[in-house]
């Protein structure tokens, strides 16, 4: 049972109090709630100074310009996203796969990128760079060099038969070792299987810019499409649509001297061009029912990703 409240004592004739000692710990409580509220007041209005230092004649602190209150909240199973099917990644030199949590090493290369699933799911189209000392015709005539030059391949789902679909590496005329190579860049692989949509200088690199192409399934010679561009910006990042009727691509644009990359939309059958939206927009990928694009924004304040219809 609690002790009730004692009378004031009076010592030397002045009224004593006792304290009720059941009532220290709120009073303790209050009195640091109340610390807190005004420190957490200060930091917020940047008007708290704790009498150390400060600046000249003694001021203290000054205000933090543009102050912000950062709110973290806690880790919550339901903040960890959720999809179906595997994702395909490079890092390092190899290809690698993410289902869930759980993540694979699928290729033992050092110099395998670019990796896309075929429709089937069952095998993955990449790139591989590959090396070789050529002779190579500079400034009107030929010298040496390490050519690094890349290969359209194909494997398994599981890492293994790999195949390949086109080698960048170009015979030229006149020597045994003079060789030049072919940009074979960013492929995707069509709904039905048959055709890589990538970016390409070919067949004449050494006039063209690398722009939208198509390369076989069965390999042979890439078509590049004719697209208009910026010379030299070119095209990247094609993406076949669901019903493989369009392309939707990273067109190269600019604004003076500034990058402003634009989504392209390639209707193959009359080879119809069209851009969405404005300049800062590139990556486009479709969603699985054709009606809108995730993409990349970029603007001065970084980069978000982005809903397009």
């Amino acid at each position: 049972m609690r002790e009730a409240p004692r009378p004031p004592d009076r010592r030397n004739g002045r009224p004593h109090f006792a304290l009720d000692r059941s009532a220290v710990a709120p009073l303790l409580s209050l009195a640091g709630l109340a610390v807190a509220a005004a420190f957490s007041l200060g930091l917020l209005f940047g008007r708290f100074d704790l009498g150390i230092g400060g600046g000249p004649g003694g001021e203290g602190g000054s205000r933090t310009p543009n102050p912000s209150v950062v709110f973290t909240p806690a880790p919550s199973p339901d903040a960890t996203p959720a999809f179906a099917g595997t994702i395909l990644f490079a890092q390092e030199g190899s290809i690698w796969s993410i289902s869930g949590h759980e993540v694979r090493r699928i290729s033992s290369g050092s110099r395998d990128s670019m990796p896309a699933w075929t429709s089937d799911g069952q095998a993955i189209v990449f790139i591989e760079t590959r090396t070789r000392n050529a002779r190579v015709p500079t400034d009107g005539r030929y010298q040496t060099y390490i050519l690094d030059y890349p290969s359209v391949m194909r494997m398994t789902a599981a890492g293994t038969d790999r195949t390949v679909i086109k080698d960048g590496l170009i015979k030229l005329k006149g020597g045994s070792e003079r060789y030049y190579f072919t940009w074979l860049l960013q492929p995707d692989v069509s709904p039905d299987g048959k055709t890589i949509a990538l970016v390409s200088d070919a067949p004449k690199p050494f006039d063209q810019d690398v722009t939208l192409s198509l390369l076989p399934m069965t390999g042979g010679e890439v078509d590049n499409l004719g697209v208009r561009q910026e010379p030299p910006l070119g095209h990247n990042d094609p993406d076949w649509s669901p019903d493989g009727t369009r392309l939707a691509f990273t067109y190269n644009a600019r604004d003076a001297s500034l990058g402003t990359p634009k989504i392209g939309i390639l209707t193959l059958k009359g080879a119809k061009l069209r851009f969405l939206v404005s300049g800062g927009y590139a990556q486009p990928s479709w969603s699985p029912d054709g009606r809108f694009l995730a993409a990349v924004h970029t603007t001065g304040d970084g980069r978000d990703i982005v809903i397009v219809r």
